[in-house]
């Protein structure tokens, strides 16, 4: 939790109020350390066990938060590091949230940060998340976001203090209903004359020198999440036939069980196809591909054009992301409901690029954080297609503990839970 000078008055206070609901919710098998920053560092509670006892120790380290100094993140990550390193039990969950409304410029943060996420990898592997919290409009949204990819984490723009709960709300709700961990995707062709061309992930890839198998990593799925694939695969000519194998497809996962322990998994299926001949074949374009294409293709876009704004190409950003929604806007399944948020998305973020000004100021934490919901499929705001039950949830009632004279006009999303026969 950053307490620099800045964070003083409302917003350390939102915070310290969000942090006690944080505490409300976690069970007795749950372990939480809180570490404060400003221009140094300091643990104001070691991992302690979220008990009776351990929430009203963890309650008393949240009233002694204040404001004031500088600003290391640095220092606060390898605090917070070490506190998981040095651990003596470690759960198959282990994640850290960083809360900050300002910037380090200190040149060595990425590299020691990635030092010490290898290092923890290498003793938890798939183990642990880094997400980031910016907040206000002053915070370096473009470190944030590489502080959180660096651990499989995702970034998250709290436009307003408001937001604070309902972001710690929804990162907590998929946190505490992951179903699956260390995820590895094996698709194989099933004629070596087939080959991939691409894949269209962000996610760990391993193609082979032939390019006939392709391995996806996946660190983690939370209950009711979905993950596409999409890949362009080129073929040979053959004749008309009925269930021509195209792919194999193994799954390799571990469920982690509350005494802490993963349990591991695998699933195998296949992938066939029915080529017609050559006369009869339909140009009709399949629907649910046509869904995932617009999705990276928003993903893309909002991605490129935040790269070419930095660099002050605005009129070509602008561009990019008019020919992206155009293109959307056009296909077969532009009345789908994810659909119309990628445009709504690819709208916004291009009346952010008017000027430099209100680009800087906070279209660049929004594209950051929009590119990468949508590359990994998960929930880093609301609303979003994305989002599970578990954070719909938390979300709901952390509305509730904030604003208890309010209540939630919206509705929770349509539930798609995977189970471990889906999966």
């Amino acid at each position: 939790i950053d307490r620099s000078g800045s964070m003083n008055g409302e917003k350390i206070q939102l915070v310290k109020k969000t942090l006690r609901f944080v505490i409300s919710q976690l069970m007795e098998g749950d372990r939480l350390s809180i570490v404060s920053f400003n221009h140094q560092s300091e643990r104001l509670i070691p991992l302690t066990v979220m008990d009776g006892c351990g929430k009203e120790a963890a309650n008393k380290a949240v009233d002694c938060l204040e404001a004031g100094g500088g600003t290391s993140i640095l220092s606060g990550l390898v605090h917070s590091f070490k506190t998981l390193l040095h651990r003596r039990a470690r759960n198959p969950v282990a994640s850290i949230l960083l809360l900050t409304d300002g910037r380090d410029d200190n040149p060595n943060l990425l590299p020691r940060v990635t030092t010490l996420a290898q290092e923890f990898q290498q003793l938890n592997p798939g183990a642990g998340s880094l997400f980031t919290f910016g907040f206000g409009l002053d915070h370096d949204a473009s470190v944030l976001n590489n502080l959180s990819e660096i651990q499989h984490g995702l970034f998250y723009f709290i436009e307003t203090p408001e937001l604070i709960s309902t972001a710690f709300a929804n990162c907590l709700g998929g946190i505490l209903s992951i179903f699956a961990q260390n995820l590895s995707i094996t698709l194989t062709s099933s004629d070596p004359a087939h080959k991939f061309k691409e894949l269209h992930t962000t996610f760990d890839l391993t193609l082979n020198s032939e390019k006939t198998e392709a391995i996806v990593k996946i660190p983690d799925l939370y209950f009711e999440e979905e993950r596409d694939l999409p890949f362009t695969f080129v073929m040979t000519e053959s004749e008309a036939v009925v269930d021509l194998p195209i792919l194999s497809i193994t799954v390799h996962y571990s469920v982690p069980a509350p005494d802490g322990s993963l349990t591991p998994n695998s699933k195998t299926s296949s992938l066939k196809i029915t080529r017609k001949a050559e006369g009869e074949r339909e140009e009709e374009v399949n629907r649910v591909v046509d869904l995932q294409r617009n999705r990276i293709l928003c993903a893309a876009a909002i991605k490129e054009a935040e790269k070419l704004a930095t660099r002050s190409e605005l009129t070509t950003a602008r561009g990019l992301l008019s020919e992206a929604k155009s293109k959307i806007l056009n296909s077969i399944s532009a009345n789908e409901p994810l659909t119309r948020l990628l445009v709504a998305d690819l709208v916004r973020s291009e009346s952010t690029l008017v000027s430099e000004l209100e680009f800087r100021s906070h279209g660049t934490q929004y594209m950051l954080q929009q590119s990468s919901s949508h590359w990994n499929q998960r929930s880093n705001h609301y609303p979003s297609s994305y989002v599970t039950s578990s954070q719909w949830n938390l979300m709901t009632n952390s509305n509730s503990a904030q604003h208890p004279d309010s209540s939630s006009s919206s509705s929770p999303p349509a539930s798609s839970p995977n189970s471990d026969e889906t999966l």
